[in-house]
């Protein structure tokens, strides 16, 4: 083992130290050194990596993650972002039938002041006296947002 040093504390780690190796990080750590760069507290577990690859406990995740707009969740791994907010690819559904878009296969949205409908249901709702948004609707597309 080549000379490796402890990307926490900085310290030497010997052949004879029990050690972890975060390939995403490219570092290694002494177990007690792996900490959260939210709360500090020794990760111990499964971890998550945060913008600029810092390792977050599930409770700092969860804190610096957005809120789906539907459910009002965290949104911490696959999210569509909209300009309705953020939402689990299961959460982003018509107002009127609530079908989800991301099971669309075409997966496009129509939005209608200001809320987002499916085709069919986009027409019905342009069509009643009233409604800010007669006579036209925008077509939007839905896209994955890692």
């Amino acid at each position: 083992m080549a000379d490796k040093s402890c990307a926490g504390c900085k310290e030497h780690i010997s052949r004879e130290q029990e050690h972890l190796a975060v390939n995403e990080l490219g570092q290694f750590y002494h177990h007690e050194c792996l900490t959260c760069s939210g709360c500090r507290d020794i990760l111990r577990g499964p971890f998550s990596l945060w913008e600029n690859s810092e390792p977050l406990c599930d409770r700092c995740l969860d804190e610096r993650s957005p809120r789906c707009a539907e459910c009002q969740y965290p949104v911490s791994d696959v999210k569509l972002r909209t300009k309705f907010g953020y939402f689990h690819p299961d959460c982003f559904v018509c107002t009127t039938c609530k079908f989800p878009f991301i099971n669309d296969q075409e997966r496009n949205y129509f939005n209608v002041d200001g809320r987002p409908y499916c085709h069919r249901d986009a027409l019905d709702e342009i069509s009643h006296p009233g409604v800010q948004g007669s006579g036209g609707f925008q077509e939007t597309a839905v896209r994955d947002a890692f």
